[in-house]
């Protein structure tokens, strides 16, 4: 009766390892084929190679893979995410581990900055682009007058603090790169100096940008203001009041 059962047992459990077999030989002829599209630069079609074998045979060395692919298209988002996928399954050693762990920090970054980079330049190029309204014509030419002034050099530094921003935002690539290669390198000293230094000029950038864009729309209305201003000449006779002098409104 025993040989039996086992028999009955065995009979069920070949066709599922035969199964299993299957499945992990076609999980290696997907990785063979992504990692031949990958060095060839097919690098879409390589993730998809790769995302097949990993759903046969769920290996997080496929997972690394699939996030290289995605760096090498610019898709800095999409390879920190696969990347944070690989170190938190099983199956990476020590060092896969750390260096996969490191570049999707590099890459988290890399996304960070470049969309504050497109974001400081789309909204520089906004302000900047943009020219004020056109003044209504004056009945006595002037000069500016005090207001006018504030408004004028209050623009210009906002301008000023835009273009500092923007001058933050091109010197970060440098930084970015260096900051990559530490974590790549496991330098950890090195990664989080880069990783401070990134940080605190991020935070800088912003602060001018959006001081700027303040400075620029404060100053462009106290041009506008002052542009509007209207002046009347009132003169006095004895017979009454008539227009001399100036009064603004």
């Amino acid at each position: 009766m025993r040989s039996l059962t086992f028999l009955i047992a065995l009979a069920c459990f070949a066709p599922a390892a035969a199964f299993a077999q299957q499945d992990l030989a076609q999980s290696d002829r997907h990785y063979e084929e992504g990692s031949r599209l990958y060095h060839e630069g097919e690098y879409s079609r390589a993730i998809l190679e790769l995302k097949a074998g990993y759903d046969l045979a769920a290996h997080p060395i496929f997972l690394v893979n699939i996030a290289l692919a995605y760096a090498k298209l610019g898709n800095w988002a999409e390879a920190a995410t696969w990347g944070d996928r690989a170190i938190r399954e099983p199956g990476l050693d020590g060092d896969a581990a750390a260096q996969t762990g490191g570049r999707s920090r590099a890459w988290n970054l890399r996304d960070v900055s470049e969309r504050l980079v497109a974001e400081v330049l789309e909204t520089r190029s906004l302000v900047v682009s943009e020219p004020l309204p056109p003044l209504p014509p004056e009945p006595v030419p002037r000069s500016w007058g005090a207001i006018g002034w504030a408004g004028v050099v209050g623009a210009g530094t906002g301008i000023l603090a835009i273009g500092g921003a923007t001058a933050i935002g091109a010197l970060l690539q440098d930084d970015r790169r260096a900051f990559e290669a530490a974590g790549a390198a496991g330098d950890e000293g090195e990664f989080l100096r880069l990783k401070d230094r990134i940080d605190s000029q991020q935070v800088l950038g912003r602060v001018l940008l959006f001081s700027g864009i303040g400075l620029v729309a404060v100053g462009g209305t106290l041009v506008l203001v002052d542009a509007l201003t209207v002046e009347t000449r009132v003169a006095l006779t004895p017979a009454g009041p008539t227009l001399v002098g100036v009064v603004r409104w």
